[in-house]
């Protein structure tokens, strides 16, 4: 099967990432180096009793890249398949099999979706279970940044009410986005940041992202100093661990796709050590190698991965019919 660049990469390695970062996700870094030694997990290992096991964020993910599939091949407008993709996604977690550690906010916040459907969630919530799920958004808007923008933000708004979780969303499927045209990582994320900040002055721009973003106030701007810091880190002498640790993990929207910026841009010629370095840490594991390696996959191919890891993957070959599927477009 055909595809242009690094639509299919991106899937499968932001997959890949979440299945590394796995088994390691609830523990601290010295747990991980007493277990796999002074440079942390360098492997593949079973996570929820098998190798290549993904979690919640690939679940998701997958619902999105449904969802877009879904309003481009119906009449349905995108953020209610988003919401429909969801709590299919909800309904599944009933299942022990398919529940993988699952947010908390994602789970409360849909159940409430669930009978009270809003654009919005109803909650304060900032943790980064709205950006771990963003990247398809980025594959489908890939000629078009500032959408991708604005349908990354929604997609997490319906889960996630704190400006410093949906505006991180919406930033990472614009760096999508943008990795996806040729440019550089680190002029990809000053785009987006560019992009944010210019927001008011943009045509056709969202009028409800473009009052949330001037409600959002100074948590716009701590969340783009955030994302500067990560690369301003990059660029510094401080050590991967010594950054990572500093953002207390990822936990939050903005710090896990600082993480990711961080790993890509400190890493840029070795795409396998920045996605060790994006899971071997006391944080969100998971979430900050989906991330990383959904940013490693659109900027390289998949030849950087050890095979036997692709053959094990789990749901490889669905990322790989939903890229093909992805490449049509969206539809609004």
């Amino acid at each position: 099967m055909h595809f242009p660049p690094h639509f299919h990469s991106c899937l499968v390695a932001a997959a890949l990432g979440d299945a590394l970062g796995a088994p390691v996700e609830f523990m601290s870094i010295g747990e991980i180096q007493a277990r796999y030694g002074e440079k942390g997990l360098r492997e593949l290992v079973p996570a929820f009793g098998f190798k290549g096991a993904v979690t919640d964020d690939t679940q998701m993910a997958i619902a999105t890249a449904k969802a877009i599939i879904t309003a481009h091949e119906s009449e349905q407008g995108l953020i209610d398949c988003l919401r429909d993709a969801y709590l299919e996604w909800l309904k599944s977690q009933n299942d022990p099999a398919n529940r993988r550690a699952p947010g908390n906010t994602c789970l409360s916040a849909l159940k409430k979706q669930r009978v009270n459907p809003t654009p919005t969630a109803d909650n304060d919530s900032w943790g980064c279970g709205g950006v771990m799920r963003a990247h398809p958004v980025g594959l489908a808007f890939s000629g078009d940044p500032q959408m991708a923008f604005e349908i990354g933000y929604f997609s997490a708004a319906l889960t996630h009410g704190h400006p410093r979780a949906t505006l991180p969303a919406g930033m990472f499927a614009a760096i999508i986005a943008k990795l996806l045209l040729g440019t550089d990582i680190e002029d990809a994320v000053a785009e987006s940041m560019r992009l944010v900040r210019d927001y008011g002055n943009q045509e056709d721009t969202l009028d409800e992202v473009r009052e949330a973003l001037d409600t959002a106030g100074s948590e716009v701007e701590k969340t783009l100093s955030e994302i500067q810091q990560a690369v301003y880190a990059a660029e510094s002498n401080v050590t991967d661990l010594g950054y990572i640790e500093s953002t207390e993990g990822g936990w939050r929207g903005d710090t896990a796709l600082a993480i990711g910026i961080f790993c890509c841009i400190r890493h840029e010629d070795d795409p396998l050590e920045a996605l060790f370095a994006s899971i071997n840490h006391s944080g969100d594991s998971d979430s900050t190698g989906t991330i990383c390696g959904a940013m490693l996959g659109t900027m390289y191919d998949l030849d950087w991965i050890p095979p036997d890891w692709l053959d094990v993957l789990e749901h490889r070959e669905e990322l790989m019919s939903l890229a093909a599927k992805l490449i049509k477009g969206p539809a609004l």
